[in-house]
């Protein structure tokens, strides 16, 4: 069994800081190369439900500008028809338009509500992991670690209407599965009125490959059949437990009694914890392994792969206002290794933290007024792109924050941050490695 869990972006962030790579990219050389492959790989997985006869772009060139005026910083449809209309010189001369014009925003929007979520998501993920793998072998990163995915649920709260009333339309619900290990949403969906997460995360858990993964979950997920997905497809799970398994969170309290607790911090593989000091407050976060026997008749005995109880206590200490708060939640896990299991804890809120949070305060996701659904799906897919990429450029511009990475690119000049984001392969990469050594 692995011994940590692998955080490729974190390791790539290390390796950048230690040679100190600058690349160096001429202002206004745009790769061709990689705008070329992005809309091949549109053409090859994603169909064109549009009459042929009467389009004036092709659909890579529609996803190609509407990823660039997200990359701009542009939130909406009517956004993207205005950054196209601005940029129309250098769109013309990148993408081979017909002519100067360009698409209004119901061209982009109908053709973003008539497209299948799935296929461009296959796109999207393509592009991050292609230019993750070339930073990845240039910087020669092989961690070997446990990769972990985090399964969430968010709503899209700018997509409802007429609330409170019998014509009311909920918000729109999406399900992620985010890897934490390279910082990508590798899966959406969204769910239908007529259901609900759990069997949608069963269903998209069951088409990955889950050898060497990790994968964690709040009390919604804590499911038998979903345990039972997961333990399929070979992977390891770390489970919320909370009130819709109440009995099972009541049985788990039982094997941490203030005497059990202490025997186990004397033991190493049994008890681990950390001290950080953050914001005038001190948190210490204490993690307790209890091994669990399921071949005696018990209450764990229907869960797939159980072989233990975690009980996770945080204490904080606010060293302004002297006050003391104690948080203690239960898991159930298919690891024997402590500290793997604190490592997923606390890594599933990379979710939020990286996820949803950047989505809704930096990409306007939850701004959004798009009424239908597959249109603010898809859109959603190139927000999550466009994040990834962005924190791909991070180690490259010393560390400064996703916000100003967007900005840059706002207020810039578009085509010479577009370059350097675009030259993020292999080759360039070494050219930067050899250039960093020489100077040195």
């Amino acid at each position: 069994m692995a011994k940590k869990i692998s955080n490729i972006l974190k390791e790539y962030g290390k390796k950048v800081a230690e040679i100190g790579v600058k690349i160096e990219i001429k202002p206004q050389m745009v790769p061709r190369k990689a705008i070329t492959r992005f809309m091949k790989l549109v053409a090859i997985n994603v169909d064109d439900p549009r009459s042929q006869n009467m389009t004036r772009y092709s659909l890579g060139q529609i996803l190609t500008m509407a990823f660039f005026a997200v990359l701009g910083g542009e939130l909406t449809f009517i956004d993207m028809e205005d950054f196209c209309k601005e940029n129309r010189k250098f769109l013309k001369k990148v993408l081979l338009l017909p002519d100067e014009r360009t698409p209004c925003h119901d061209t982009f929007s109908r053709v973003f509500s008539a497209i299948k979520m799935e296929q461009l998501e296959k796109v999207t993920v393509a592009v991050v992991m292609e230019r993750l793998g070339f930073l990845r072998k240039a910087l020669k990163i092989d961690d070997g670690g446990m990769r972990h995915l985090s399964v969430d649920g968010k709503v899209m709260r700018g997509s409802g209407r007429k609330r409170g009333t019998d014509e009311e339309v909920p918000d729109a619900q999406a399900l992620h599965i985010f890897s934490n290990t390279e910082g990508v949403c590798i899966a959406t969906e969204l769910i239908g009125e007529k259901t609900n997460e759990i069997p949608v995360a069963q269903r998209l858990l069951g088409t990955l490959d889950l050898r060497n993964t990790l994968v964690s979950f709040d009390a919604l997920h804590t499911q038998q059949q979903t345990i039972a997905v997961i333990r399929e497809g070979k992977g390891h799970y770390v489970g919320a437990l909370k009130g819709n398994q109440q009995f099972l969170e009541q049985e788990a309290t039982l094997f941490f009694s203030e005497k059990d607790k202490q025997r186990m911090q004397n033991k190493p593989t049994e008890y681990y914890e950390t001290i950080e000091k953050a914001h005038n407050q001190v948190e210490k976060r204490s993690f307790y392994l209890a091994k669990v026997n399921t071949k005696k008749n018990n209450v764990f005995v229907d869960w797939a792969g159980l072989k233990g109880i975690i009980c996770y206590q945080k204490n904080m200490y606010n060293v302004v206002s002297g006050k003391e708060t104690t948080e203690t939640r239960y898991y159930i896990t298919s690891l024997s290794d402590v500290v793997v299991c604190a490592e997923g804890v606390r890594g599933h809120w990379g979710v939020e933290n990286r996820l949803h949070w950047h989505l809704d305060v930096l990409l306007g996701e939850d701004a959004n007024m798009t009424t239908d659904r597959v249109a603010l799906g898809n859109l959603g897919l190139i927000k999550k792109m466009v994040l990834s990429l962005y924190k791909l450029l991070q180690p490259m511009l010393k560390e400064i924050s996703i916000r100003r990475i967007r900005k840059k690119f706002g207020r810039g000049d578009f085509k010479s941050e577009l370059a350097m984001l675009l030259s993020l392969d292999e080759k360039t990469i070494r050219e930067a490695l050899e250039k960093a050594t020489e100077k040195k």
